[in-house]
């Protein structure tokens, strides 16, 4: 095709190759009467030049009619396939893009692309001319309509002159001074790279795709907290990874270059708001998530003393000197118990280690100096207070044991308690260590070196010393007033006073019920619930006989024995066995128990009290000693005289109703027995030495006959004489 003054210019070969293959005969015979066309005839040939051997045909000249029989295109439209002609994709340049992890999957458009570039920059103005076009502009026109109209390009944008002149400006270059068109590849990556679209290096418009969220959260949610940089590192270790095997298998397995993404994305996402909640759990742990994500549920204080008691045990932040081992240590314990309402200590027990004792302790404590029972116990799930006993103990004092959620502090304002104690009363003390690992201003911190010259001087308090000092600063804190408002105590006397229709006695029944102890064994058991096993802890009481001696204990390596004072009981029960509960503070009394229930006699609880034993000399004998003495001689006539009332009433009985038996041989067998006793023992008297046990006696004596033990009339002896022989 040769275009003059925007004229084309096509050979018959050319013009056949614009038309379907079923149309080129028939096309071809048109061409060649198209070219002699006769003028005589009133038609003008069409007009044609031979150019080196070719004969070229003057498009303009193809009548409209044969164009749009064969469809061939409009004149202008040839000027743009001609220029799709000329357009090639540059290899090194496909290379080029292929090598770019970012743009692997789009290197065949880029490459494309800088064919039309690479093309567009090499026509010169004259170029343009000759090739049918009167500017430059007109040719970028067409390029532009036919750049856009492909469909398969995603990323070229350009509806402008002035947007492609600037996206042809590195390419230019190329082919002005001093290159004139001998670049190198150097040369050609540097024009290449500007169609690499900044974006891609630009961390606000990259983007993680699910995969590698998922896989970011996972590396930064480890509980040994990798820094951001650090994720980084790993999350593009396994990124490349992930892309060469995505390159490798042809896009079937692995990840796109999309996932090679800058620090600076990945930093973005991980600071985000809701990844930060996602993974502050795991990389902090449940109850710095709490903390800081979890909505915090505002609770009203409890309306009036003894509604709400709250119990816990807390190391006391305080060094003590033990002068047994010439050692400081920190860690006494503290339980204690807290009034929800008035902020008040009514209860605590201070031990080395939080036990089944100190809870229990610290509740009869309670119990004890306020009179009153709680309505309600809150408590954490310390295992403690999770104990068999410690339970027990709990749910005797009231139904409503409440724990609290596993880390959840918030709930417990005893925690709060500590903190404020520490930091309003305790810090005072001589060896003060300063607040838990978790404070959060250097205030609250122990000032280690203050505290290791304590030590030094010997400054510090005895456990007996820091055991008494903490009873006072209980007490202390129990009489301070806060902010100017009343002081816990006062806030606590106060609610009593007014509620008492609300309050709940303490009893010594709750007293045995809560804080007594049983002896026994506690042992897990084996249950089916649900079809699924589980363990089941169950107690099983120690039984003890009570005999004439009384009732023999061993606690805590001593022997006890107690005895019943109530005679009509002991004229009942004496060799039976029993449960007991005791007080652990003093075993002198014990109460019985049977089934798990209190055993009641007379509608009253049964008590065994400490054995007393009497001197046997008069000379030994204390004051008051004799009238005990007489009493305990006196019970056991009574308790002697109660068993024979009660026996001669039971066999008058016998008598009045006819039914008294005297244990005599008439009266121990059936009668049938006795006759049949009688009749042997005549039989044998009668047949002597042939008498046998094994059969019958057949061989009698002459002038014998067997006797009729039923009929004993018809039995008569015939006075023969007999033989008696001594079978001894």
């Amino acid at each position: 095709m040769v275009v003059r003054k925007d004229i084309v210019w096509l050979s018959a070969r050319e013009l056949l190759e614009l038309v379907a293959p079923d149309y080129r005969t028939q096309l071809e015979e048109t061409i060649n009467k198209g070219k002699y066309r006769n003028k005589n005839n009133g038609l003008d040939s069409w007009q044609h030049e031979k150019v080196s051997g070719d004969v070229l045909i003057n498009y303009n000249t193809i009548p409209t009619p044969t164009l749009d029989k064969y469809d061939l295109p409009e004149p202008a439209q040839l000027f743009k396939r001609n220029i799709e002609q000329l357009i090639s994709i540059p290899a090194k340049a496909y290379d080029y893009f292929l090598g770019k992890p970012e743009v692997y999957e789009i290197a065949r458009e880029l490459s494309e692309t800088a064919g039309w570039l690479l093309f567009l920059s090499s026509v010169s103005r004259s170029q343009s001319t000759s090739m049918g076009y009167n500017s430059l502009d007109d040719l970028y026109n067409d390029a532009i309509e036919l750049m856009g109209a492909k469909d398969d390009w995603s990323k070229w944008k350009c509806n402008s002159i002035q947007v492609l002149k600037r996206k042809l400006k590195p390419f230019n270059k190329l082919f002005k001074k001093p290159l004139n068109g001998n670049y190198t590849d150097q040369d050609l990556y540097e024009s290449l790279d500007s169609l690499i679209s900044k974006k891609y290096g630009n961390s606000n418009s990259q983007k993680l795709g699910e995969e590698q969220e998922a896989l970011l959260i996972q590396i930064y949610s480890e509980p040994n907290k990798p820094s951001i940089e650090q994720t980084y590192n790993m999350y593009m270790r396994k990124a490349n990874e992930m892309v060469q095997a995505y390159v490798v298998s042809n896009g079937q397995y692995g990840w796109s270059h999309k996932a090679l993404v800058s620090d600076s994305t990945v930093k973005h996402f991980l600071m985000s708001k809701d990844v930060q909640q996602l993974v502050y759990e795991q990389r902090h742990g449940r109850q710095q998530y709490r903390d800081k994500f979890e909505i915090v549920t505002k609770r009203k204080t409890p309306s009036y003393a003894n509604a709400l008691w709250v119990l816990d045990g807390s190391p006391v932040h305080r060094y003590y000197f033990d002068p047994k081992t010439k050692k400081a240590y920190s860690r006494l314990n503290a339980f204690v118990i807290l009034d929800a309402h008035s902020w008040c200590v009514i209860g605590f027990h201070v031990s080395t280690t939080e036990t089944t004792e100190a809870v229990k302790e610290s509740l009869r404590m309670a119990c004890e100096l306020s009179g009153y029972l709680p309505n309600q116990l809150q408590f954490d799930n310390s295992s403690a207070i999770k104990s068999y006993h410690a339970q027990q103990c709990m749910h005797a004092l009231t139904a409503h044991c409440t724990p609290t959620a596993v880390g959840n502090a918030r709930s417990k304002i005893i925690e709060s308690f500590f903190s404020k104690f520490n930091d309003q009363i305790l810090k005072f003390r001589t060896g003060y260590t300063g607040g838990n690992i978790t404070a959060k201003t250097l205030d609250r911190s122990g000032n280690r070196e203050a505290l290791a010259k304590q030590v030094k001087d010997g400054l510090l308090p005895t456990i007996d010393q820091a055991i008494k000092e903490l009873h006072e600063d209980f007490t202390l804190w129990n009489h301070k007033s806060f902010n100017g408002s009343k002081s816990p105590l006062e806030k606590y006397k106060e609610s009593i006073a007014t509620t008492q229709n609300q309050q709940r006695p303490y009893t010594h029944k709750h007293e045995i019920e809560a804080f007594y102890e049983m002896p026994g064994d506690l042992k897990q058991v084996k249950v089916v619930d649900q079809g699924k096993t589980r363990q089941l802890n169950q107690f099983v009481p120690q039984p003890y006989q009570y005999t004439n001696v009384g009732m023999k204990l061993q606690i805590d390596n001593q022997r006890h024995e107690l005895i019943i004072s109530d005679p009509e009981f002991n004229s009942l029960h004496i060799g039976e066995s029993f449960n007991i509960k005791y007080d652990p503070r003093n075993i002198e009394k014990v109460y019985l128990y049977r089934d798990g229930r209190p055993y009641l006699f007379n509608d009253s609880h049964v008590f065994a009290s400490t054995k007393q034993e009497f001197s046997m000399a008069l000379a030994d004998r204390t004051e008051g000693e004799t009238k005990l003495l007489n009493d305990h001689l006196n019970s056991k006539k009574k308790q002697k005289l109660i068993t024979t009332n009660r026996y001669n009433r039971l066999v008058e009985i016998t008598k009045e109703n006819g039914t008294y038996t005297e244990a005599i041989t008439a009266n121990a067998y059936d009668k049938s027995i006795l006759n049949a006793a009688k009749a042997d023992m005549l039989e044998k008297l009668v047949n002597g030495d042939s008498y046998r046990l094994d059969k019958e006696n057949k061989d009698r004596p002459e002038g014998s006959k067997k006797l009729n033990r039923f009929n004993p009339s018809t039995n008569q002896i015939e006075n023969t004489p007999t033989k008696r022989v001594n079978r001894w």
